[in-house]
């Protein structure tokens, strides 16, 4: 048997009637998948997106300019990067109406409320309970105080700073992109993440150095018009204890088949801007379903057939090699470059399950169904 995974492509041999056959597999790349997923969804739920075909080339392109300034970790420069608005946005409420239904709504003893102006980049309105909540003054919890890279002003936990901004600009470039329609007050773009106490005026969260605070974000615009920028999000905060919190993963919440869309639309997008290989992030996912490389490579021969007729023979130690010569190394140079960890901080993966961890982190992991399904029949015999 013989094994060799490469970027390109996972190359796999068996022996029948004593002949070496090698078979050659290419996994499809995040452009392709992307493509197809959009393509099968739109057929599916017409309604939910954009009238005009998407060009798929464009919104990785936008990416592939936004990893670029992301990486380059100057903040002035990916604040003033702003992607071209194309979608379309629908509206039958005013902002008067919006605010006074949202402040009558049922208020969670954890809870504030903010208003957002995307114009200006600021906040417009600032609940009133934040100081009582929270125990910050509304300059304490503006934009530079959530955002700017200085240790002492930003509030972020240092470990979070850099995926809040990865997933916020992911999220700009997912409403701005002609992909879906949008409705203001439809969906809600959910987060959560972890804020550090030093500055806060309550002494039990000085005492626990930081908190979790989950957002909700509704998309809100005054007009119905194509190619125009959201007027603003109105949000809920909601306050947790710091041990309420994994990783920063956001996620939409809307109507069942449009969430599910979403969801695979944003994981997607961030697949592609991070940039790891299709095939080994693959190989991770089934990782996390199961301890045993023999699991593991049965797993994969399955779907491999099941969604491509491809006879594919793995073994348990070609599984075992890949992962300890190629896909560890590969999600160690990931994480430290994405976590813009210093030379005296990085992370060393000692195994596959840190691996697996590291992916959940850059939210990598767990790969949606839909997506999955897509990349498995891609798989082409070369």
């Amino acid at each position: 048997m013989l094994f060799n995974a490469t970027d390109d492509g996972v190359a796999i041999g068996s022996i029948h009637a004593r002949k070496k056959v090698k078979t050659k597999l290419q996994f499809p790349s995040w452009k392709a998948i992307l493509s197809d997923v959009l393509t099968h969804a739109r057929l599916q739920h017409p309604d939910d997106f954009d009238a005009r075909i998407t060009d798929c080339r464009s919104i990785v392109d936008e990416l592939n300019v936004l990893r670029e300034v992301i990486l380059s970790r100057n903040i002035e420069l990916l604040f003033s990067h702003i992607p071209q608005y194309s979608s379309t946005y629908n509206t039958d409420c005013n902002l008067e109406e919006v605010l006074t239904r949202f402040k009558s709504m049922p208020v969670r003893p954890n809870e504030f409320y903010a208003v957002f102006d995307l114009q200006t980049g600021q906040y417009r309105e600032m609940d009133s309970k934040l100081d009582t909540l929270l125990g910050f003054k509304p300059e304490e919890f503006d934009v530079p105080a959530l955002m700017l890279k200085d240790s002492f002003t930003h509030i972020f936990h240092p470990r979070d700073h850099y995926h809040m901004l990865r997933w916020a600009c992911l999220a700009q470039t997912m409403v701005a992109a002609r992909i879906f329609r949008w409705s203001s007050m439809e969906d809600q773009f959910r987060i959560r993440f972890r804020v550090r106490t030093q500055k806060s005026n309550i002494a039990s969260y000085r005492a626990h150095e930081y908190i979790t605070l989950e957002k909700l974000c509704f998309l809100f615009n005054e007009e119905t018009s194509a190619g125009c920028k959201p007027a603003m999000h109105i949000d809920k905060w909601l306050i947790y204890d710091r041990s309420e919190f994994e990783h920063v993963r956001p996620s939409w919440i809307s109507t069942l088949d449009r969430q599910g869309n979403l969801n695979a639309i944003l994981f997607l997008l961030n697949a592609a801007i991070i940039n790891f290989p299709v095939q080994y992030l693959v190989y991770l996912h089934e990782r996390s379903m199961a301890d045993r490389n023999k699991v593991i490579a049965a797993k994969l021969q399955e779907n491999i057939l099941k969604n491509t007729g491809i006879e594919a023979p793995m073994e348990e130690q070609a599984v075992a090699d890949c992962f300890a010569k190629t896909i560890r190394p590969r999600m160690e140079q990931t994480i430290n470059s994405w976590e813009f960890r210093k030379s005296d901080d990085l992370c060393s993966l000692e195994s596959d399950a840190q691996a697996v961890q590291a992916a959940k982190s850059l939210g990598l992991l767990p790969i949606p169904e839909k997506v999955l399904k897509v990349i498995y029949s891609g798989v082409v015999e070369l």
